[in-house]
């Protein structure tokens, strides 16, 4: 494992560094939320937890439950961002071993990120006679990779269902009115989800690109749960608890707890005790914005800037760093 202490780096770095790079971090934000930056036409993810497609995060909810309801397997068809988003999701929230494991939801297969023969051969093999669906993504569907494994597990669909049962089980994630894929899809009367156009694929965890598989696959994409009101006492201090706007408790809390795992998770280390080494600052309460978090588990002590959002049905954090 690679271990980066950051204890010393006083000799080179102005502390508390927060202080010395806050104009840059200031500045570096404001290009973010306004996507006045360089490749700001790809920045569509910052504001995407807020701004997406009501209409077609609906159909993502059905899409999935019909996987769910008609197939014991989902193949998941991409390359790159195209699918490592929902199997990080999927590993995390679910299992390492997900297929592995007894559920009542589909087994997802990733394939097209290779053109291994014998990948393709195994992922066959695995899925017997189980009946299945396909989710192609490809913005473009000329990514040499995805195109002949979209090739081979339709052709293979098409001769379990016939191409109209077929037509019913293959789903293509692309781009909203051109490309390869697109044409395909509309002249064949496949469903179709959008890879958007300001949001690369790296980014696209949060699109149709990772909701559908990670839907599939039985995890809530919108549950927002006041549980937290229960278990406070385990990561509030009392200087965060006086701190809380008590019109919007529930949500205030929220955000402390995704802070502190958000934080938990960047510093990468064991034996952390959420209440006595990770500290939010205090912030006014608002549905979006930023706030400073700082832990004091390892001797570097760093703070980070965190930005956030609260929606109707989840509360978001995330940092660059």
């Amino acid at each position: 494992m690679l271990d980066v202490r950051l204890f010393q780096m006083q000799t080179f770095l102005p502390m508390p560094y927060e202080d010395a790079l806050a104009p840059r971090l200031k500045l570096a934000h404001e290009k973010l939320q306004n996507g006045s930056g360089i490749g700001g036409d790809f920045t569509g993810w910052v504001h995407l937890p807020r701004d997406y497609d009501k209409e077609e995060f609906a159909r993502i909810k059905a899409a999935a439950a019909r996987i769910q309801s008609n197939s014991k397997a989902l193949v998941v068809i991409g390359i790159g961002g195209s699918y490592l988003g929902a199997r990080g999701v999927i590993e995390c929230l679910c299992s390492p071993n997900y297929n592995l494991k007894k559920k009542n939801t589909p087994n997802i297969y990733f394939v097209g990120n290779g053109l291994s023969s014998d990948s393709m051969q195994e992922v066959v093999d695995l899925l017997g006679d189980d009946d299945f669906t396909v989710n192609v993504i490809s913005k473009s569907g000329t990514t040499t990779e995805p195109a002949v494994a979209f090739r081979f597990f339709r052709k293979l669909l098409e001769e379990k269902y016939g191409r109209e049962g077929a037509r019913e089980r293959i789903i293509a994630t692309t781009d909203k009115s051109k490309g390869a894929l697109k044409s395909l899809a509309d002249a064949e009367g496949w469903e179709t989800f959008v890879v958007p156009d300001e949001i690369g694929g790296r980014y696209s965890v949060l699109t149709a690109v990772g909701l559908l598989p990670i839907a599939a696959a039985g995890i809530d994409i919108e549950y927002r749960s006041d549980r937290v009101l229960k278990i406070r006492s385990r990561f509030m201090n009392p200087e965060e608890e006086a701190s809380l706007d008590r019109e919007h408790e529930a949500e205030h809390l929220l955000l402390h707890w995704c802070a502190k795992e958000t934080l938990f998770k960047m510093i990468g280390r064991e034996e952390v005790d959420f209440l006595k080494h990770l500290h939010v600052r205090a912030f006014p309460y608002a549905e979006e914005g930023s706030f400073w978090v700082q832990e004091t588990r390892t001797e570097a002590g760093a703070a980070y800037i965190l930005n956030y959002l609260v929606a109707p049905d989840f509360v978001l954090t995330w940092s660059f760093i």
